[in-house]
């Protein structure tokens, strides 16, 4: 027995060591790498083709949440104000749109209107400028008038039925019942 449980000590101990040192091996490979050349020494395909200036890589895509405080349709953009939760201030960016740009709870930029609060998904391309691929407009929900009012007044907590007991007496009144 004692046989058995050294031999799977010796195993555990060499398989551990085995998956410490990939990991370390693979982190001493990425580190001071770029995304794209981690991407490529894997062997994955990259999206990014040889034509296109714009980053597309998906570890590139960025997300905000912001409210939007201007439009600009005859430049394709928006003008966002968010939280740098980094520096705990409120600081504005542009974002452009294209046709690659999808819409949720809108149709088209048109659609949007200053003081909506929206949810980008975008990729800064190679001049620095901000390309929304995904513009989600977060919309109030609407209750119904009975949804409204429940939620005003909501229906008291039904409480537990309490019996009161006799302190001259032995036993409970649902034990007293079952004899």
């Amino acid at each position: 027995m004692r046989l058995k449980i050294g031999l799977c000590s010796v195993v555990m101990i060499a398989l551990i060591s085995t998956s410490a040192s990939l990991v370390f091996s693979a982190d001493e490979i990425t580190a001071g790498t770029s995304p794209r050349e981690v991407q490529a020494a894997s062997g994955q395909p990259s999206v990014l083709t040889e034509e296109s200036t714009e980053a597309q890589d998906p570890l590139d895509l960025q997300w905000v949440w912001a409210e939007v405080v201007a439009l600009h349709p005859e430049r394709n953009q928006l003008t966002l104000k968010y939280l740098d939760y980094d520096a705990d201030t409120e600081k504005e960016m542009v974002m452009d749109v294209d046709g690659k740009t999808a819409y949720e709870n809108v149709k088209s930029l048109s659609d949007i209107k200053v003081g909506d609060a929206v949810s980008v998904d975008y990729l800064i391309d190679t001049s620095g400028n901000n390309i929304a691929r995904n513009i989600n407009v977060e919309k109030a929900e609407v209750l119904s008038p009975a949804a409204a009012q429940e939620e005003v007044n909501p229906e008291p907590a039904k409480t537990a039925q309490t019996t009161e007991v006799d302190p001259n007496e032995s036993e409970l009144p649902a034990q007293a019942a079952k004899q």
